[in-house]
């Protein structure tokens, strides 16, 4: 039987299937998927490289929400703005009125 990387060098450089290549080694079809998956072989002449940092594209800069009536009191403004931001009503009360979560669930909506 070849060793691994014959095999690995044979897959890389043709285009011979995996099921065709373990028939001609005499290799089980499942482990010659799990060498590749765990080996990480591939055809592509560019191989990942792990150690290799991705750019990341900068952060976008959140908008506060601006709330517009005046009828509001600043604590009204407040649990609004945090509505909006979270999109729940009990924990935005919680945070605007600074009260405990039994009272945020009964007054928040």
């Amino acid at each position: 039987m070849p060793s691994w990387t014959d095999i690995q060098k044979e897959w890389e450089t043709s285009k011979i299937t995996l099921k065709d290549l373990a028939d001609k080694h005499g290799v089980k079809l499942g482990t010659l998927k799990s060498r590749k998956s765990r080996e990480g072989w591939s055809r592509s002449p560019m191989k990942k490289d792990a150690t290799k940092s991705q750019r990341l594209q900068p952060r976008k800069k959140i908008k506060e929400p601006i709330a517009q009536s005046s009828d509001l009191t600043d604590k009204q403004r407040l649990f609004c703005i945090y509505y909006i931001k979270y999109f729940n009503a009990t924990k935005a009360y919680r945070k605007a009125y600074e009260c405990s979560y039994a009272t945020a669930m009964s007054n928040g909506a």
